[in-house]
């Protein structure tokens, strides 16, 4: 049975060599083979191409848009045997960027703090 328009297979040669070239962004794959006449959903795409994101190779940090995991001092009162380290996820880290530390809870500062010492470009805003 052929695939349809409404089958990312159908535009698998268009979607393959992007993926080749480097474009690995969903939405904007999408978005061309809506162009060229994709009728399905968001959802088959990323279905679709969820095999090649498992077979990609690891990209370098440097095109990573996610930030790098930091260990973060423990809660006040948490004993050295305790110590844990845990994610801070990007939304977290940008809220704390724009919170004044004199408004921070003692643990965000804390937070705050082995940020900058694990990620030293974590407090310099970029100048889009």
């Amino acid at each position: 049975m052929e695939p349809t328009p409404r089958a990312p297979a159908f535009f698998e040669e268009h979607l393959a060599k992007r993926w080749a070239e480097g474009w690995q962004h969903r939405p904007r794959l999408l978005k061309e083979i809506q162009e060229l006449g994709y009728t399905g959903c968001f959802s088959y795409l990323a279905q679709f191409l969820a095999r090649w994101r498992r077979k990609a190779p690891a990209r370098s940090v440097a095109l990573e848009t996610t930030m790098a995991t930091a260990n973060v001092a423990p809660r006040v009162g948490a004993t050295a045997s305790l110590l844990l380290c845990r994610q801070i996820s990007p939304l977290v880290a940008t809220a704390l960027l724009a919170k004044l530390r004199s408004e921070m809870t003692t643990e965000q500062q804390n937070t705050v703090d082995a940020l900058k010492k694990a990620c030293p470009g974590y407090a310099v805003m970029p100048a889009w």
